[in-house]
């Protein structure tokens, strides 16, 4: 894993609010988890690569899926991958680690004959995968690797910042401009970083 450089009879009870759902869903916290995962997938090139360059980017899910070959199809170690940030119109540029590299050339492989418009991840029929598609998926490849904790799609980037800082040591200051947040609290409540701090 790459290091950073209105009121009414039918709501008496308050629905659970997204934010709230969202500190629910867990990082994948140890090497054994992901190296579990990896195996059941890699037989899978769409999934196993799509899973790795979640879990080493602090991408985001919904711009994640919509990379498209022309992106990365010369890309090579060192190069950055560019990404057009759907949330705030941002340029953000990504330092792929070699691995993923390999992955997505093993990937392109696999999809000739493709388009250059094409979409890296695809469904079945050509299109772009969904994130309802990908949370379903990752549910699943948490429940093959016996894992009980609750997974979605934000498990992806979740597992990349709580490596950075528990792995690496990267401050959290430095975390919270990486994940675009707007406090600390909601940085360690997103990584689920200060619980496991006090203990």
């Amino acid at each position: 894993m790459l290091k950073l450089s209105t009121v009414n009879v039918f709501l008496t009870i308050k629905p659970k609010c997204e934010a709230d759902m969202e500190k629910r869903v867990k990082p994948l916290k140890s090497l054994s988890s992901i190296n579990a995962i990896k195996d059941n997938i890699k037989n899978n090139p769409r999934d196993i690569t799509l899973f790795t360059v979640g879990i080493n980017s602090n991408i985001e899910l919904s711009d994640l899926l919509k990379i498209k070959i022309k992106s990365v199809e010369d890309i090579e170690p060192g190069n950055y991958l560019e990404i057009v940030e759907e949330k705030s119109n941002a340029v953000r540029r990504v330092n792929l680690t070699k691995s993923c590299i390999d992955l997505i050339n093993t990937l392109l492989f696999a999809m000739i004959p493709y388009s250059s418009e094409d979409y890296l991840f695809q469904n079945k029929n050509g299109g772009p995968i969904t994130v309802q598609s990908v949370s379903k998926l990752i549910k699943k490849w948490c429940w093959e690797a016996g894992l009980t904790e609750v997974y979605s799609g934000s498990t992806l980037r979740k597992t990349w910042g709580y490596f950075q800082g528990k792995t690496y040591n990267i401050k959290i200051e430095t975390l919270q401009i990486c994940l675009n947040h707007s406090s600390l609290q909601e940085t360690r409540d997103y990584l689920c970083l200060e619980k496991e701090s006090k203990t």
